[in-house]
């Protein structure tokens, strides 16, 4: 399998996963609203990226991670995971882990 395959499935096992994470989003108390429209208008993978990028942290993102106590049900959390790590550049992985170990600065 060539390395863009892999990628590729990589991307479509994140998205899966990131779908499956909605839900329990919502039974934590986050309205979904904002992310399920953005991901209508970009797929998964491309808003994962463009939230992760966001250095103030998306009010779901505080939502979440502060005020529900739920970090491992943000965008955030999940593309840390060691097997994702080749589907986000070096820098989207370090924004994600400094949101999620820097909450007193967002």
């Amino acid at each position: 399998m060539s390395s863009q395959m892999k990628k590729e499935n990589l991307i479509k096992e994140f998205e899966e996963e990131m779908k499956n994470l909605v839900p329990q989003m919502s039974k934590a108390g986050y309205k979904t609203f904002t992310l399920e429209r953005m991901v209508a208008n970009h797929g998964y993978y491309e808003s994962a990226k463009r939230l992760i990028a966001n250095t103030e942290g998306s009010g779901g993102f505080k939502k979440l991670a502060f005020e529900k106590n739920k970090p491992e049900l943000t965008i955030e959390h999940l593309a840390l995971k060691d097997k994702y790590s080749p589907i986000f550049t070096a820098t989207e992985l370090q924004i994600a882990n400094w949101k999620l170990t820097n909450t007193s600065d967002l």
